[in-house]
């Protein structure tokens, strides 16, 4: 489970910005490991229609030395019931 922070208004036609990170169990090559999850995100909501991009950081103690930490990049197509004016 991460946490995470929204700085959001709201409302249509909105920018918002997200900031989470936390503990990640590491399930792989036969070990569990607790390793940590980092990243942000920027996007910007309309009416029904949230788009963001995303950047993170992933430490992953299962890997072997060199491996073990994983930069993502990434973007979030959502959609749902239409934000009221």
């Amino acid at each position: 489970m991460l946490a995470g922070l929204r700085l959001d208004p709201g409302r249509p036609g909105g920018i918002h910005l997200s900031f989470f990170g936390g503990p990640a169990l590491a399930i792989g090559s036969g070990k569990k490991e607790i390793g940590a999850e980092a990243g942000m995100a920027l996007g910007y909501r309309w009416r029904w229609l949230d788009l963001s991009v995303n950047a993170g950081k992933t430490d992953d103690p299962t890997r072997e030395a060199g491996m073990d930490r994983l930069f993502t990049l990434g973007a979030t197509l959502q959609i749902g019931p239409s934000v009221p004016r």
